[in-house]
């Protein structure tokens, strides 16, 4: 089972909101020396300066994305902190990867502060590296909706942490739904909640009206048989399934 993506059930209007509460939840922890000492002994270890590099991924001007190209040029370990040697080769990139001995510091460091796993890649690709904290990122939400395929179909979960509470989970479930991604991603069985008698009205489709007539003990007239007919079509069309 390969995971395509993460999505993070953000309001992005509110998102100035949330992150100021993960910031003050957390500013003890961010002022306390040994968690500093850890950190700062993590990017001697990878050759990271010790106050973070100065110019982040995400700028947009021109001029802070050449300083960006500069900086990651001169420490372009941190391609080889993120990415395997397979994807650095891919991306042409001539470094050994360090991914796996720096994944390890990063969940070491997460353990010992007490840390849901969510902050894995926040730690790894903000705060260590770049000694900041990104205002809507995996870290900010603790229910967070994440999409699988599995033997080429896809599956959607909400993955929980140890602070998630049920308002987390209701608030995931309700972006899953508003943005539609279970018929986005044409995940299969809808059918089973979405439409009464659906197996019924494929019987009939098929010209065996007699078998669910014996189903239901009753007489399906021409009329309704028409009836069910159309619906199972225009269910079809409405979710694109094919006969």
């Amino acid at each position: 089972m390969k995971e395509i993506s993460t999505i993070i059930p953000a309001d992005l209007n509110k998102s100035k909101r949330e992150s100021t509460i993960i910031h003050r939840k957390l500013k003890g922890l961010f002022l306390n020396p040994k968690f500093q000492t850890q950190i700062e002994n993590i990017r001697k270890m990878f050759n990271i300066p010790a106050n973070g590099i100065k110019d982040y991924l995400g700028v947009t001007d021109k001029v802070s994305r050449e300083m960006e190209r500069r900086n990651l040029a001169k420490f372009n370990n941190l391609s080889s902190l993120w990415y395997n040697d397979k994807d650095l080769k891919a991306l042409r990139i001539r470094v050994k990867s360090k991914k796996r001995l720096y994944d390890e510091e990063i969940t070491r460091l997460r353990r010992q502060f007490d840390l849901p796993i969510r902050y894995q890649d926040v730690l790894a690709q903000w705060i260590v590296p770049y000694n900041k904290i990104p205002d809507i990122y995996s870290h900010t939400y603790p229910a967070l909706v994440k999409i699988y395929e599995d033997r080429g179909e896809k599956r959607i979960f909400i993955e929980i942490f140890g602070d998630t509470n049920k308002q987390d989970i209701l608030k995931a479930w309700s972006m899953v739904k508003s943005s539609k991604l279970i018929s986005r991603h044409k995940l299969k069985g809808s059918q089973l909640y979405r439409y009464k008698n659906y197996y019924e009205d494929i019987l009939i489709e098929d010209g065996n009206t007699n078998l669910v007539e014996r189903m239901v003990n009753r007489d399906i007239s021409y009329p309704e048989k028409y009836a069910r007919s159309k619906r199972l079509r225009d269910f079809r069309m409405k979710h694109n399934y094919s006969k």
